[in-house]
Order: structure tokens, then sequence, then C-alpha cells
């Protein structure tokens, strides 16, 4: 059996989890009483996102009394749900629920003309997951400070796997090579199970990926762990160091986010973010959140788009890199 196949299975079990506990649910029939909403996901069906956002949406729609309803519209990396979003009417009848790949698009996918800044609005977070710096178990590195050594040294000689151009797994390695000044080799591959195989095989020197796709190779011994992206250490690995205790100012955390197009009333944002907010405070989604892999995350309106600012900034340093790789 393959590590992609392995990955696959895992997510299914998941998803049948998620839809024995929420489906049991008592009160959940009282929430489909509104208008319907729908929600655009960027992924697909099954996906560790999916799962996310719609376990999210399923317990919020409890407070919100309307019913809301998982459209996964994939393609372009998402550029085209995130398209249909800020198109959609400011009504309060679309909304999305993104990772911190949409701040990326302009870049990746100009044709869509899409401005994450001036086309949507985040009004809530739903989780924060880190990504683990990860080598072989029979890698010369030891620790995150092995491989900034060897780096400055020579630099270009040390290469790093990530699961595609803009994918947060790029970002962690990025934050890492601009905060250290380092000059790295970027190998790009379509998923995280295409990046540690790579570095399973020792053919690329190390990868970042989220907790629940390494961690099985981690607890196996095959995989050795050396840092986790976040600016704190993950409970789901509390004795491995952040890359900040090494390079400060290089953590990075991927998220998912509710967006709603540009121009929805003040009011049905706040009350999305109130919906999501204790959504994500429930038992519940604490079960399916902790099987991803990623925390549930809790900001008031004006924190999360403060918040999205600032990582707006940070991405676009990390999009336009100062030396080659």
């Amino acid at each position: 059996m393959t590590n992609q196949t392995r990955i696959s299975r895992r997510l299914i079990v998941q998803n049948a989890f998620l839809t024995a506990l929420f489906g049991c649910m008592p009160g959940l029939a009282s929430a489909q009483t509104g208008r319907l909403v729908k929600v655009l996901v960027p992924t697909s069906a099954g996906s560790s996102a999916d799962i996310g956002a719609r376990a999210a949406s399923v317990a919020a729609q409890k407070v919100l009394g309307r019913p809301l309803i998982i459209e996964n519209k994939v393609g372009a990396g998402g550029s085209i749900a995130a398209a249909a979003l800020a198109a959609a009417e400011p009504n309060g009848d679309t909304i999305g629920v993104f990772g911190n790949s949409f701040l990326l698009f302009p870049v990746e996918f100009p044709q869509h003309k899409f401005d994450p800044m001036q086309d949507v609005i985040p009004v809530a977070m739903v989780s924060r997951g880190a990504n683990v710096l990860v080598v072989d178990a029979s890698s010369p590195y030891q620790s995150l400070a092995d491989i900034v050594k060897k780096a400055a040294a020579a630099p270009g000689t040390v290469s790093y796997a990530s699961a595609g151009l803009g994918s947060s797994t790029f970002h962690s390695a990025e934050r890492v090579r601009t905060a250290a000044n380092l000059e790295l080799i970027h190998v790009p591959f379509k998923g995280s199970p295409e990046s540690l195989n790579q570095v399973l095989g020792g053919r690329i020197d190390f990868a970042f990926a989220p907790v629940s796709v390494a961690g099985p190779f981690i607890q196996s011994g095959r995989l050795r762990a050396l840092a986790v992206s976040t600016s704190k250490r993950s409970s789901m690995l509390p004795q491995v160091p952040t890359t900040a205790e090494t390079v400060p100012n290089s953590s990075y955390e991927s998220w998912l986010a509710v967006l709603v197009p540009a121009k929805t009333p003040l009011a049905f944002q706040q009350e999305l973010n109130k919906a999501y907010s204790t959504a994500m405070q429930t038992a519940e989604i604490k079960k399916v959140f902790t099987t991803l892999g990623v925390e549930p995350e809790v900001m008031q309106l004006d924190e999360v788009k403060a918040f999205v600012r600032k990582e707006y900034a940070l991405v676009m340093t990390d999009a336009h890199p100062s030396k080659p790789r």
C-alpha cells in the first residue's frame, strides 16, 4: 500500500467519523429554518480542509439559525472558488471557507483579477495548524540549526520539498529561508505525500508537511521531526521546538477563515463571527479537529481582519523572494 493510499483512507475514515458525530447531534434540525447559505470550499470533498470547513459550518449553523450548505468548487488551485465568492451578491446567501493560499491568488492566477484585500472580507477564524519540518531518519541533520549552518556555509546546496508554490508547506520553508537569509533549492510537488516520499528516499534534504500527514511517519521512526512552523509548540508534538526558537521571525501557520463578498453588511459579518466562534469552542469540533491535526481558533471580527492584513503582507514577501531557489 502506498503512502498516498494510506492518507486517502485516513481521510475517508475522518469523513465517516464527522458524519456520524454531527449527524446524530440533537437540535440540528432546528437550524434548518432560515434561508439557505451556500458555503464555497475550494478543495475536494474528503480533503482535510473540506472536513474542517464542513465540521465548522455544521456546528455554526445551529447558532446562526440558517442551514449552511457546502459546495466544493475546485479548480485552478482554488482561485475559481475565490472568483465566484467575489462575484456573489453581498446579501448573506454565499460565503466561503478558505485557507491561506487565497492571499496569493493575484500572483498565481492573475487572469481572475481577484484582489483578496478588496473583493472579500474575512469575518471569522476556523482553525490554525502547524506544519512540521522533517528529515529522513538517516539524515545527518539533527536540528534546524544543523540545516541553517550547512545552508549558510554552502549556499544553494540544501534542498527542500513542498506541496507546491503557494502552499502552506512552501511558505513554512520560505519563512525560515528569508528569516535566516539562506539560499535553498526549492523542489515543488503536487502534494505533501509526494514531497515526503522524496525526503524518505533521501533525494531531498527536508520538507515541511502538515502534522496529520507527517505524524504516522514520525511515530514509526521513518522521519525525524526537527521543528514546527507555528509560533507556539504544537499540542500534537509538544517535544518538537518551533522554528522561531532557532530562527527568530520564521513562524508560519496554516489556517482556515470564513470569507464573505465585499460590501456584505456589517451586521451579517458579526453574526457569522459569533456563530463560527461559538462553534469553535465546542467539544465536538475539538474532537474532529484533533483527527485533522489542527486546532480551533477564535478571534473577534476586528482581530480577524487585522490578522489577515498582516498575513497578506508576509505572503507577498514570500511570493517575491530576494534570492533564487
